[in-house]
């Protein structure tokens, strides 16, 4: 009877171990399982502010390049204002006509220039580079684009792109052909202007093609004003938008 009471003992005993065995082991793989469960975590935390650092950096240079911009803009507009003034005193002698005078030659010498933008577009292009998608605000990523792509790119792209065609195939040609240049040296500076113009026979000419050519290009001057005026607004309405992206995060 001893004997046959034994074996239940022993097969209690085994299972004992063998759910202790499991017990062990399943907190094994839990403890394995939360322990990669935190690193994951931990690692995306890391990973989150990673990309949230790098996209405040992005925003911060293309902030800084817009104000950048705005500037550049307004000196363009203030120096196309100087050379309109200038081609409307020039057109006034054009088409009064008589003697050109002396006075008027660095004034004609002026009223053939134009501004030409440069802007700042580093940030956006770091951007572009990176991924659109580094920019989490959907409203302030498709401002950047619409500006950067749209705006930016007609200003310093079709705009002025046309602009050059015009000198290059209306204005230049009738420069060489109806204006002497009473100085060959370029400016030492742009503030100084020092090439001036005169009719080749000393008068107002004509036929009145430089007249003509001289408006047209007074009137592109005028447009592209506004259109830089436009971008202006635009581009301190996006500055805006990233400053306050930036103070809320």
């Amino acid at each position: 009877m001893p004997g046959a009471l034994s074996h239940p003992r022993k097969d209690a005993a085994s299972a004992g171990r063998v759910w202790r065995y499991i017990a062990y082991a399943g907190g094994e793989v839990l403890l394995i399982f939360v322990g990669i469960t935190l690193a994951v975590a931990f690692e995306n935390s890391n990973e989150r502010r990673r990309i949230v650092a790098l996209e405040r950096d992005l925003l911060t240079t293309i902030e800084s390049n817009l104000r950048a911009n705005v500037r550049e803009l307004s000196e363009n507009i203030a120096w196309d204002e100087s050379f309109v003034e200038a081609a409307e005193t020039s057109l006034a002698q054009l088409r009064q006509g008589g003697e050109w005078p002396d006075s008027l030659n660095v004034v004609l010498g002026r009223a053939l220039f134009w501004t030409s933008p440069f802007l700042s577009v580093s940030g956006y292009e770091s951007l572009r580079q990176l991924g659109m998608h580094a920019v989490s605000d959907p409203d302030l990523r498709d401002a950047l684009v619409h500006l950067h792509e749209r705006t930016y790119t007609y200003l310093t792209g079709d705009m002025d792109r046309a602009q050059w065609a015009f000198q290059e195939s209306v204005l230049f040609p009738l420069i060489a052909e109806e204006l002497h240049a009473e100085v060959e040296d370029p400016p030492a500076s742009p503030s100084e202007f020092a090439r001036s113009y005169r009719p080749r026979d000393g008068s107002t000419g004509a036929d009145g093609r430089l007249a003509s050519a001289l408006a047209e290009h007074r009137r592109r001057i005028l447009d592209g004003s506004r259109l830089r005026r436009d971008a202006i607004a635009e581009t301190e309405a996006v500055a805006r938008t990233i400053r306050d992206f930036l103070e809320a995060g």
